[in-house]
This record gives C-alpha cells, structure tokens and sequence, in this order.
C-alpha cells in the first residue's frame, strides 16, 4: 500500500500542484497586463475627449472667422462702390 502512494498519489499530487501554480501565475500575469491595458486605454480615452474638446473650439473658431470673411467682403463692396460712385 506504500508504494501506491509512493509511486501513484504523490505524483498526482505534485502534479496537480504544478498546474495550479501554473494556471496561478498565468492569472496573475493576465490580471497585470488587464491592469496595464485598462491604465492605457483611460490615458487614451482623457487624450481623445481633450481632442473633442480641441476640435469644438477650432470650428467654433471657423465660424467666426467665416463671418468675419463675410463682413469684410461685404465692407469692401461697400467702399469699393462709394469710390466707383464718386461724391
């Protein structure tokens, strides 16, 4: 009966031990690199609503400028037509 444990269940034992250590430092692993993804991916997700943020007030930006370029075409047409008219 020794030599069953001896030769058969305390193999199986170590064995089973060794696959969980294994799947042990594999979760872990995984945990960290999860950890690691998510750390990043906040980091992004902060450059991107700065970025939203960047792209709104550019076209805000746009617009006005838009409208000024309107106001001066029209300004110029005005005085180009009071010097064609003459007094």
């Amino acid at each position: 009966m020794e030599w069953l444990a001896g030769s058969v269940l305390i193999p199986i034992v170590i064995w089973l031990w060794t696959i969980y250590r294994d799947r042990k430092a594999d979760y872990d692993r995984n945990e960290e690199r999860f950890y690691n993804l998510e750390s990043r991916v906040t980091v992004v997700e902060t450059r991107i609503e700065s970025i939203e943020h960047d792209v709104t007030e550019i076209q805000k930006l746009n617009d006005k400028l838009d409208k000024l370029q309107t106001d001066l075409i029209r300004v110029i047409t005005i005085l180009d037509e009071r010097t064609t008219k003459g007094p």
